[in-house]
């Protein structure tokens, strides 16, 4: 379980500081998690909800900088399982919150793309591993569609969040093709990109998200 994993180009010798921008560029999801969370709050929609996807996402970024600094077998469990733990909380929420669909129906559809992402996980040379993330780009770019239709407040969000998943899966690809024409890799504009899709997926929810306080106001008044 603690074999050395040499996956991206930044890294060239095992050890904790081996990949330093990998490494830091967690911190854009850690911030992510912090934004989507003071949306949430602000919004008066802090509840358990908000809080699994938010805990979620900080999950994603603690396993991910411990696989970037302590590169082996466990941590690459750590870095992956909070990943696709969120995308099916997420998924799930936003079929019962925004689209009103039943448990039962919820459950089967979650259970069948999860079933799908595990088939993904079968060729991981594929496109330098990120074929295990098109299921999770073809979900959110099909959420999208439908919150464009159905979305009263900034409906093209989940849009833009796949526009920026699409270029951080294209960044993350390019890692070990263009290695040798840029020494620190492109793997940590995944980061960057992933971060920002997420936020911005995590917008798009709130307002379906069931209130728990009045909403918060810059003038301290309510809103009306």
């Amino acid at each position: 379980m603690t074999e050395f994993v040499d996956l991206y180009c930044e890294r060239t010798a095992p050890g904790l500081f081996g990949e330093p921008l990998n490494l830091v560029t967690n911190a854009f999801i850690l911030l992510a998690a912090w934004a989507a969370w003071r949306t949430a709050k602000r919004s008066g929609r802090a509840g358990v909800e908000a809080l699994l996807l938010v805990g979620l996402i900080a999950a994603f970024a603690v396993g991910s900088a411990l696989f970037h600094s302590v590169s082996n077998t466990l941590t690459r469990w750590l870095d992956a399982v909070p990943i696709a733990l969120f995308i099916a909380a997420y998924f799930w929420v936003y079929q019962r919150r925004a689209l009103g669909v039943s448990n039962p129906v919820a459950l089967v559809t979650t259970a069948l793309f999860v079933a799908l992402a595990i088939g993904a996980r079968q060729f991981p040379g594929v496109l330098n591993g990120s074929l295990i993330y098109a299921p999770a780009l073809v979900l959110v770019a099909g959420l999208g569609v439908i919150h464009l239709a159905m979305a009263r407040q900034e409906p093209a969000l989940l849009l833009a969040a796949a526009a920026s998943l699409v270029a951080a899966l294209v960044m993350r690809t390019l890692d070990a093709p263009l290695c040798a024409a840029v020494p620190t890799g492109t793997h940590f504009l995944w980061h960057a990109g992933a971060a920002l899709g997420i936020y911005l997926a995590m917008r798009a929810l709130s307002p379906f998200l069931p209130e728990t306080a009045r909403p918060s106001s810059s003038s301290g008044q309510p809103r009306t």
